[in-house]
């Protein structure tokens, strides 16, 4: 998923830490999704 958003192949709603983390690997920019933007918390179960 991440190598597909760069080439135009795809859309992808991240965790900010998450795009930080590879923004020097691959190209990518953060927009926020909303005036206020999306507080959410990843759980996993």
């Amino acid at each position: 998923m991440l190598q597909m958003v760069p080439s135009g192949r795809g859309v992808a709603a991240l965790l900010r830490w998450q795009v930080e983390e590879y923004a020097g690997k691959l190209e990518r920019t953060a927009v926020r999704l909303g005036t206020r933007g999306i507080a959410k918390s990843p759980y996993c179960l």
